[in-house]
């Protein structure tokens, strides 16, 4: 018995010394070092008899986080927290985060007296049963070549950013599919940097997000490179390379979601538990984060594609997380309680007509 666990304690030193050279890890001293080895030994010891039961439709693994607590891993990457107030407030009413969509253009008629003032754009009802026709069995804005490569909120540090990530993919992929515009990364450390309504590393909303956008328009990542932490803004005299005219929230339900993105990739928020913090493949959708009507939000990724059974979640945690930094996402449909929360609030696309 002693042998075993003395085995099992040599191969779980070894393990994490490998994962500190693949991850570029380094500890203050050896009491941090072993406060570290603890959590990660116990999360080897459960991510291997996880896998090794093989009773669900997914896989954890290794990765960045492999050596914090749960508590430490939402409170690093709680990219939503900002919102968390309203969120839990109205959980089944998002009416409260507002909409900013131009309307269809109408039919010609005749001016009206200049003294009449504009009409307000209309604001669009969900209908009680969404209509499915033209909606396509599967979308993959990746195929399309609309979604750019997977980015690290994580380095070179530690920052709440998925709020900034999340919003700007969408915008990346509207610029291809709508203005057939070259696929180019934008800025999220100008949103990080420069967007005052939100809490940079700390959390944001994602409508905030679109609002300065709408004002400011954005410019590439190349021009204003990723930092991971709140600098002053840096803007200056750099020009925008991608503008929209709106964006538009998208109502609470899977339905609602779907069609939406059957247009384009969609800001999206969800509940990270622990066992979103491991994955690493297949179509999740059990564990901590099943269907239940108790789960709080904590973080935003973008939805760019979907299958019969799972959402395509692209996330901000690097290519070592999930499917080289993807997600599949198991689809409840008309269920009120979807997996990891996605569609329980609203979630929000830009607009450029």
């Amino acid at each position: 018995m002693s042998m075993t666990v003395l085995e099992s304690s040599v191969t779980a030193e070894t393990r994490h010394e490998q994962w500190m050279k693949e991850f570029g890890r380094s500890y203050e001293d050896d009491a941090e070092k072993e406060k570290r080895f603890k959590i990660f030994a116990e999360k080897l010891e459960y991510i291997e008899r996880f896998n090794r039961d093989g009773n669900e439709t997914y896989e954890l693994g290794l990765n960045q986080f492999s050596d914090l607590t749960y508590e430490e891993f939402v409170s690093a990457y709680g990219c939503s927290r900002l919102e968390n107030h309203l969120l839990e407030s109205s959980i089944f009413n998002s009416s409260e985060i507002p909409t900013i969509e131009l309307p269809k253009v109408p039919p010609k008629r005749k001016r009206s007296p200049p003294s009449r003032p504009p009409r307000p754009p209309k604001r669009r009802t969900p209908p009680s049963t969404p209509p499915t026709t033209g909606i396509p069995g599967r979308v993959n804005w990746r195929e399309k070549g609309a979604v750019t490569i997977v980015k690290n909120q994580d380095k070179p540090k530690q920052c709440g950013s998925c709020w900034a990530f999340a919003v700007t993919a969408t915008v990346e992929g509207i610029m291809k599919i709508k203005q057939n515009r070259p696929l180019v990364a934008l800025s999220a450390q100008e949103l990080i940097d420069c967007d005052q309504g939100n809490n940079g590393c700390d959390g944001g909303k994602a409508s905030i997000a679109f609002e300065y956008i709408v004002k400011n328009g954005i410019t590439r990542d190349v021009d204003y490179p990723y930092r991971a932490q709140k600098l002053g803004c840096n803007r200056g005299s750099k020009r925008s390379f991608a503008n929209i005219k709106g964006y538009a929230k998208v109502e609470a339900g899977e339905q609602n979601l779907l069609e939406a993105v059957a247009r384009q990739p969609v800001a999206v928020y969800i509940s990270a538990d622990k066992h979103f913090e491991d994955y690493k493949g297949g179509i999740y959708g059990s564990g901590p984060c099943k269907p239940q009507t108790n789960l709080k939000v904590n973080h935003l990724v973008t939805v760019v594609g979907y299958e019969e059974d799972y959402w395509l979640i692209k996330n901000s945690y690097g290519t070592g997380w999930g499917e080289t930094g993807y997600m599949k996402l198991k689809r409840q449909g008309s269920s009120p309680n979807p997996v990891c929360g996605i569609a329980m609030v609203a979630s929000f696309y830009p607009t450029t007509f």
